[in-house]
């Protein structure tokens, strides 16, 4: 504890000269890196984790589980990391891989050959890099919108949540919010051609990112309505650089050989995509039958969240966070699992970064704060808990 309070006094002397964004975003970021290590080392220590009954989950990848390495990487080698870590290594060699996106392995592998890491390693230094930086960049729009204060609250949100010990591993959360925060922002600034990259490798990285095609078409529009130049119609295309991005990816893996991504979604994981009302008609079913198991309730409890804040700062947002929001919430539905509804759903949504900044403005008492952090915290920390020992992955 002593430690840990001396790097946070050094940490803080050391930010003093830099802006309030950067300064409130590097203690925010070292905090929770040194919270979540700090309990998932513990975890680790006291043996809980059952290594040697999870070692078909590793796929040939060597398991880190001895020494420091175990305590402060080898946790983090959990579910849908090693597949990362298997196309950093040796690229898609196997048809399980082809179900994971491009972008966030190969970063992985290319810094790993820069810097004669292991792939692990890097993917996590590019989860914390980019974490960083959308924490930066989401500071610095909430506070020309609103405050600093809002702008710290949401800082402190977007960590507590409780599925955001993602954004801090070998995960492609990170690497996701950022572009979409970048693509978003560089739309409100009109700056097309950065509009269209970000977005379109947002499309490289994860799925979940295409409801950005209506907000940045929302942004796109209303510029274009407004403008006069011959030229005009060439930003038009800018809003579909998500789509396009995961259009290629799509595209490459049948030129591949692969089979079609929802066939293999079903086959190996149960993933289905099926109208959002029978999946809350599943939900129902299950629950009368006693069938429905705790990862269900807990998604269950994070979308009415979701669903709550999406109504709630409709007043407050402007339309294209809004349309955002709703369009979100509405794509995320479409996709469940046979056995499990509403299945990762708690990670999906960490990429709907206006619900951090409504949490913020939702939480303007000290009481609404206590509780919230409280139960962000704690609610994280157990099921951080959880996917250290192999038995949670959202």
């Amino acid at each position: 504890m002593m430690q840990t309070t001396r790097i946070l006094l050094k940490l803080q002397r050391v930010s003093k000269g830099l802006p309030e964004a950067w300064r409130w975003s590097l203690i925010v970021l070292v905090v929770d890196r040194i919270i979540l290590s700090l309990w998932a080392g513990v975890i680790w220590k006291l043996g809980l984790v059952p290594c040697e009954l999870c070692i078909k989950y590793y796929w040939g990848i060597q398991p880190i589980i001895n020494g420091w390495k175990g305590a402060l990487l080898g946790v983090w080698q959990r579910w849908d990391t090693i597949y990362y870590m298997r196309i950093a290594q040796s690229g898609y060699n196997a048809i399980d891989l082809s179900a994971f996106f491009p972008f966030y392995p190969i970063l992985g592998r290319f810094l790993s050959l820069i810097t004669k890491n292991e792939s692990l390693v890097s993917l996590l230094v590019i989860s914390n890099i980019a974490f960083l930086l959308s924490m930066v960049l989401l500071y610095q729009h909430i506070e020309e919108t609103f405050s600093s204060e809002i702008a710290k609250r949401t800082l402190i949100f977007l960590s507590i949540f409780p599925t955001s010990f993602f954004f801090l591993t070998p995960y492609p959360h990170s690497l996701s919010l950022l572009l979409v925060i970048s693509a978003y922002l560089s739309a409100r600034q009109s700056k097309w051609a950065l509009t269209f990259i970000f977005g379109f490798f947002a499309g490289l990285t994860h799925s979940t990112v295409l409801p950005l095609v209506l907000a940045l078409g929302y942004e796109t529009y209303k510029h274009w309505q407004q403008s006069n130049s011959k030229g005009r119609w060439v930003i038009l295309i800018t809003p579909f650089g998500p789509a396009l991005g995961t259009f290629l990816f799509f595209a490459w893996r049948l030129s591949a050989g692969f089979p079609p991504l929802t066939i293999l979604l079903e086959e190996s994981w149960g993933r289905v995509v099926q109208a959002p009302w029978l999946t809350l008609i599943d939900i129902i079913r299950m629950s009368k039958s006693h069938t429905l198991i705790f990862t269900t309730w807990l998604n269950l409890l994070l979308l009415i969240i979701v669903i709550f804040v999406t109504f709630w700062e409709v007043k407050y947002l402007n339309s294209s966070l809004n349309i955002y929001m709703f369009s979100s919430v509405i794509y995320l539905l479409f996709f469940t699992t046979v056995d499990v509804p509403l299945a990762s759903l708690g990670r999906y949504i960490l990429l709907m970064f206006p619900l951090f900044i409504g949490l913020a403005l939702w939480a303007h008492t000290k009481h609404r704060r206590m509780i919230s952090y409280s139960f962000g915290m704690a609610s994280q920390l157990f099921l951080l808990g959880l996917f250290v020992m192999w038995a949670w992955v959202g």
